[in-house]
């Protein structure tokens, strides 16, 4: 009987360790994942594209390298108005955060509290920088992914014609895998689409 209980517990604790486990790796692994996962997107969404590129005489380096620009441009443009949004939200912060430091003295002074009007106004004033140096460290660390994304994004798109050949090499000449990845890339395709 007491084997039962162990044997029950360790086929309960196995799974949830190795759930555990993977979460942690995939936590560890974000900064490569994310970009990785979103160049994969991207190469799904911009092969077509590609492909109707090459058919209109261009060729396949030309291809790639027009759709990676637009991607890069919309990407980029994107980027830049966050950037433009943070820069000027830092060039009116400052303003903002004296009028309120102000008004929050004024009114602790309506309220009779005096003593430490300055300290409790200057305690408001550090959740707002944090919030800006947020931002800025958010945006650099956009632009570093972006590049990262960039690059993958132009090998994948480079191994997107040879890919199927090898997959088909390396599981065998049956369908299987193949179908679906297509089916895959077909459904995504169209969801975007919609």
């Amino acid at each position: 009987m007491p084997d039962q209980k162990e044997q029950s517990r360790s086929q309960f604790l196995l799974p949830v360790a190795c759930v555990i486990i993977i979460i942690g790796g995939l936590k560890v692994g974000r900064p490569i994942l994310v970009p990785f996962m979103v160049a994969t997107f991207l190469s799904v969404i911009t092969y077509p594209l590609v492909r109707f590129l090459k058919k209109n005489r261009f060729s396949r380096g030309m291809a790639i390298f027009l759709v990676v620009s637009f991607v890069l441009t919309l990407l980029g443009s994107f980027l830049w108005l966050l950037g433009d949004s943070a820069d000027r939200f830092s060039e009116v912060m400052p303003q903002h955060m004296d009028r309120v430091s102000t008004e929050f003295a004024s009114w602790l002074e309506s309220h009779n509290i005096s003593e430490n009007s300055v300290a409790l106004s200057e305690t408001i004033q550090a959740p707002m920088v944090t919030v800006v140096t947020g931002i800025a460290s958010s945006l650099a660390t956009a632009v570093s992914s972006l590049l990262v994304v960039t690059i993958l994004l132009c090998f994948m798109l480079l191994e997107a014609e040879t890919f199927p050949t090898k997959l088909e090499v390396a599981f065998g000449a049956e369908r299987g895998p193949m179908a679906k990845l297509r089916e895959y890339e077909l459904d995504l395709q169209r969801y975007l689409v919609v």
